[in-house]
């Protein structure tokens, strides 16, 4: 609250002489003068530990006031002389006993934050009220009052936990409402056409509310959303359908200096689905937000093996920027794959996160008629599925076996961050011929997948042909993480040299069977082999290591490296690793020892 009072003082401050900004550590004494008093429009108070009676500033139109102690009580009649207000910004302050608030006739905009409230009956003489913000304080009931404000265009109520009741014909009544902020906050909407003083606002309320164009709500039961409910003429939302989860509401808000709120967020549209079933119960007005959605996750789907079964991709997600599908315990497929259908484009994704899904066997169903699943309709994406733009792709316990099927390599040119973690059944990340795919990758991360045992799998066929003269480059990574990975033996065959002119973090941990970071495993008989590091892999910009709990490491680094290799090395880690014979090769000492020179 402090930073954003802050923010607005300096802003003005910079734009207008009229400014008086009051902060940490003064009390009334020092308010400014009379003379400054009758010049002085705008007042920025941070850190308050005291207030006069009574604000007399005639021109007064900007008040923003945030208190240095917790809720610190406003004077009876301090708004009494400042008629002329249009905006009061309050953060962390008592108005319980504040009744000369309702005095303020030509205010435009009030934002009350971590306040106090009491009875805010009153608020309903601020008849040119626009803008209404009580979010995070202690209101529980909205006074029907409120309805009188007919010239309200936004209403923010998030995160106001104790809200339990909205009284039938509020909402109703707030016919030029554009934004309707209730994230984090009221979830017990009554039932359409239960109406008894003991019920609350119904959702059918909102069909009266025709300018209304920004919405953040959540519905704890999809059955109470009308069925001729429309969502068509939304701009911007963040409705979560469904019953208690995690969910961060990740509001935000920034200030127009023509009097203004503007919706700051990463993206325009958002709906979260935890529905406990198919995805087919829901009503075509939700499947309109679907439809529009930028930001879409999905928890808890039960009794389903295709999520998406009844959705035409092609109708459904092409302005979804990121998708969250997540715990869907009997989940095989996340689509239906069509022969009708040459490809299944997801145009603007951008991140893609798959979580919980222990039964997945792949993005996009096996054929109609199929009886069996090859190799490569067992990879998670197939040829037919693209994600040109995609950036991030996350994947958290999950039941597949590989990722990318051998054609399936176009939709990875944007990949920069590749997260994989605890799935059970995959037994490496890449092919051999994939990273030259991967030219964007900047974070590779592989944890607690108990059957990998290289993270590159071997092309036999590519080793015959080019032996000792194949090479893999990762241009761009510069963090690679290791960690938890019991049956790991290498990070790929030793006829292959892997280059990471970008590399920075390197981090291996818990990875007891690990032979070498680059390993020939049918090769025993060579010492060498022992050594994590040899010149078969190449780090010039390396910067920090941290290894552990390498049981079979005998040797970091071979005594012949690659040129320039590790020069860079500022920070070096080993814990647990009880069969190494040293620390430091002369070689590589005689390599740092040039660089410090």
């Amino acid at each position: 609250m402090h930073d954003l009072i802050s923010d607005v003082a300096m802003s003005i401050t910079s734009k207008l002489n009229s400014v008086f900004v009051l902060r940490y550590k003064q009390d009334s004494n020092d308010w400014p003068d009379d003379e400054t008093v009758k010049e002085c429009d705008k007042i920025s108070c941070l850190d308050m530990s005291e207030l006069p009676d009574q604000l007399k500033f005639p021109k007064l139109t900007f008040l923003g006031m945030g208190s240095k102690d917790p809720w610190m009580k406003i004077p009876t009649n301090f708004f009494k002389e400042t008629k002329n207000l249009k905006v009061l910004f309050l953060g962390g302050m008592n108005l319980s006993s504040s009744p000369s608030i309702s005095l303020l006739g030509n205010l435009r905009a009030l934002c009350l934050r971590n306040c106090v409230l009491g009875d805010i009956a009153l608020f309903g003489e601020l008849k040119n009220l626009e803008i209404l913000s009580i979010a995070s304080s202690d209101i529980e009931m909205l006074p029907k009052e409120l309805g009188q404000l007919t010239k309200l265009k936004r209403l923010d109520l998030r995160s106001c936990s104790k809200l339990k009741r909205i009284p039938p014909g509020i909402l109703c009544k707030l016919s030029r409402l554009e934004e309707l902020s209730m994230g984090d906050s009221f979830v017990e909407w009554g039932a359409e056409g239960h109406s008894s003083l003991q019920s609350n606002s119904s959702l059918a309320e909102l069909k009266a509310l025709s300018c209304l164009t920004a919405l953040e709500i959540r519905i704890s039961n999809a059955k109470i959303i009308p069925k001729d409910f429309s969502f068509e003429k939304l701009q911007r939302y963040i409705i979560f359908i469904g019953e208690a989860s995690h969910w961060d509401w990740d509001w935000d808000w920034d200030w127009d200096w023509d009097w203004d709120w503007v919706w700051v967020r990463e993206y325009s549209r958002t709906l979260n689905l935890n529905l406990q079933t198919s995805i087919s119960f829901l009503n075509n007005g939700v499947k309109v937000l679907l439809k529009k959605a930028e930001n879409l996750y999905i928890d808890e789907v039960k009794g389903v093996e295709i999520l998406l079964h009844e959705l035409e991709v092609g109708n459904y997600f092409q302005q979804l920027k990121n998708l969250h599908i997540q715990n869907g315990e009997m989940v095989q497929y996340i689509l239906t794959e069509s022969d009708a259908v040459q490809k299944i484009e997801f145009l603007q994704l951008e991140s893609l996160t798959l979580q919980g899904l222990p039964n997945l066997i792949s993005f996009c169903s096996k054929k109609e008629g199929s009886t069996s699943i090859s190799p490569q309709e067992s990879a998670l994406f197939k040829q037919k599925i693209l994600f040109p733009k995609l950036k991030k792709l996350k994947q958290f316990s999950i039941g597949i076996e590989t990722i990318w099927s051998s054609q399936a390599f176009c939709s990875t040119q944007n990949l920069t961050s590749l997260i994989i973690q605890g799935c059970a059944n995959l037994k490496y990340v890449l092919s051999d011929s994939m990273p030259e795919y991967l030219q964007q990758l900047k974070c590779l991360e592989i944890s607690e997948c108990k059957c990998i045992q290289e993270i590159i799998s071997t092309d036999k066929m590519i080793l015959k042909t080019f032996k000792n003269r194949a090479l893999i480059r990762f241009p761009r990574l510069n963090f690679l993480k290791l960690k938890g990975l019991q049956n790991l033996i290498e990070f790929c065959h030793e006829d292959y040299t892997v280059e990471f002119p970008a590399l920075t973090i390197l981090e291996i941990e818990n990875c007891p069977e690990l032979k070498g970071f680059i390993h020939n495993s049918m090769r025993k008989d060579i010492p060498t082999h022992e050594v994590l590091f040899n010149n078969k892999v190449v780090f010039p910009n390396l910067e920090k290591i941290t290894i552990s709990h390498l049981k079979n490491a005998k040797r970091i680094w071979h005594d012949q490296l690659h040129t320039n290799s590790f020069s860079m090395l500022k920070e070096l880690t080993v814990k647990e690793c009880d069969a190494l014979l040293n620390i430091f090769s002369l070689f590589l000492l005689g390599q740092l020892m040039v660089r410090t020179g």
